[in-house]
């Protein structure tokens, strides 16, 4: 029995015309006439009564229309869903992320992707950078948003630039620089610094050391933690001060003050990360969004 024949069958069941359900199939007669032919003789049964002038169902037609037609909207609804699924319109999508990063940027490209794919279940995960990278290499996520700078993260893995984001001096309320309205580091070389363990942020904190020694010295480091909110409380406790990227000055705190640096350095580059063997119609359908969705700036 072939899916053909069941429209066939239908279309005539329908119309109780065949010359009708022939040009609604876009068929001739005698193609239709075959095929509700062969259909009768698979079942065993006759499925309409002919004559010159009409066209009837048979009680054996009857019944067989009834139980064919739910499963034919079946067929249908499992191959409207086949397509959708396949277009990357259903699914789920597994993201990693920073929490700096979320607090402005990543949350109106998911409102929207959402908006536009709305059977799409949208995980979001946090995780530290480096365990975004090997939950990407594992398959566990489909993409990540580890607030790292372009770089290597491993075989397999591609990055894309998502945001570019300017630095930013974080300092007590009650420092002695807090007043100013902007600061370079030239004017830090005396300070004390706390910073984000480098095994935690080796992208961003390579790329810190680089400006500080654009500048002619290296920070006095005198403690570190595994994530900014850390090194936030740190500096709201006056332990030091700490440079950041403007996206982190967004992070719940008090008694802070951030600062632009006048320096003239290129701002930080946050990069979107994903595995290339993914094959999930639902991650190519995020990555195509979101080169429309385009390039963001603080």
């Amino acid at each position: 029995m072939q899916l053909r024949q069941i429209e066939c069958f239908l279309a005539v069941a329908e119309e109780l015309n065949f010359s009708r359900a022939a040009k609604r199939l876009r068929l001739s007669q005698p193609p239709l006439s075959k095929q509700i032919k062969q259909l009768e003789t698979q079942l065993g049964v006759q499925l309409f009564v002919r004559s010159h002038h009409s066209v009837s169902l048979t009680p054996a037609g009857i019944a067989f229309r009834q139980h064919i037609q739910p499963v034919m909207e079946l067929i249908e609804y499992a191959s409207v869903a086949a397509k959708r699924a396949q277009a990357g319109q259903t699914g789920e999508l597994r993201i990693g992320f920073l929490s700096a990063l979320f607090y402005d940027f990543v949350p109106p490209l998911l409102l929207q992707y959402r908006h536009l794919y709305p059977d799409v279940q949208v995980t979001i995960i946090e995780m530290v950078p480096s365990a975004q990278t090997e939950a990407l290499a594992e398959k566990k996520i489909d993409v990540a948003f580890p607030g790292l700078a372009p770089g290597r993260f491993g075989s397999g893995l591609e990055s894309r630039i998502v945001r570019t984001d300017p630095w930013y001096v974080c300092l007590h309320k009650g420092h002695e620089l807090a007043s100013q309205k902007a600061l370079s580091l030239s004017h830090l070389r005396s300070q004390n610094f706390v910073f984000v363990q480098s095994a935690m942020s080796p992208s961003m904190n390579d790329t810190i050391i680089r400006l500080f020694s654009q500048a002619g010295y290296l920070p006095n480091v005198v403690q570190t933690t595994a994530r900014a909110q850390g090194v936030l409380t740190l500096v709201a406790a006056g332990v030091g001060i700490s440079i950041f990227p403007k996206s982190v000055s967004l992070l719940p705190s008090t008694g802070l003050v951030f600062l632009p640096l006048t320096d003239d350095f290129p701002p930080y580059e946050h990069v979107m990360v994903w595995n290339a063997s993914n094959i999930s119609p639902v991650l190519q359908s995020f990555l195509d969004y979101q080169a429309q969705f385009g390039l963001s700036s603080l």
